[in-house]
């Protein structure tokens, strides 16, 4: 998976994160998220190397939602919504990382 880009988004009122379409041959039915070391959002595909993560018993696998305009979604779990992420609120700006993508916080 390569996925280099910066995407910015809203989380919308259900708490799902919309794909950008140029991550859509990249991005499989489930993915892996967690918060990395600085305490933003991660999202990867599986496999994932366990000890890579601070906390492995916070990884959550999500299933990817297909949304409307043929979209997909990742909904981002409830222990995650607290995360540096949204520190402004629930606009975020999605980044690819080569193989991973991280959410930032976006004033």
């Amino acid at each position: 998976m390569l996925m280099f880009g910066r995407w910015t988004r809203s989380i919308d009122n259900k708490w799902r994160l919309s794909l950008p379409a140029a991550l859509g041959r990249e991005i499989d039915n489930f993915v892996l998220i967690y918060e990395n070391e600085e305490g933003c959002i991660r999202i990867e595909k599986p496999p994932l190397k366990v000890d890579e993560v601070a906390d492995p018993t916070s990884i959550f696998i999500i299933e990817v939602e297909k949304g409307g305009h043929n979209g997909r979604r990742i909904l981002i779990p409830r222990s995650l919504r607290g995360s540096t992420s949204f520190y402004y609120g629930r606009k975020v700006t999605l980044a690819g990382k080569r193989d991973y993508l991280e959410l930032w916080p976006r004033p």
